[in-house]
């Protein structure tokens, strides 16, 4: 995101609604959206890059073999923690 678009965006004086729910089963229906637009799919992509920014794990270029799913996974949860520790380090 540029430093114009949050320029932009405070100056158009955006207010957060708030929503009153009874029961959480309705506040869980609230958040599927059955009709996404343009917009919508802006907003998540760029909720994916600044996700991506702030905690991005480096990956080993290649195919890695693994005899199990389980272990996968653990390699996977290693490689997550190894960056967690290398970002908070910083």
């Amino acid at each position: 995101m540029t430093h114009s678009f949050y320029k932009n965006y405070w100056k158009q004086e955006n207010k957060m609604p708030v929503y009153k729910y009874k029961t959480f089963e309705e506040a869980d229906q609230a958040l599927w959206n059955f009709d996404p637009d343009e917009n919508y799919f802006y907003q998540i992509h760029q909720l994916f890059i600044i996700a991506d920014k702030l905690n991005a794990i480096k990956c080993q270029p290649g195919v890695l073999k693994y005899h199990t799913i389980e272990d996968a996974q653990e390699h996977r949860l290693d490689m997550e923690i190894k960056a967690a520790v290398a970002k908070s380090a910083n």
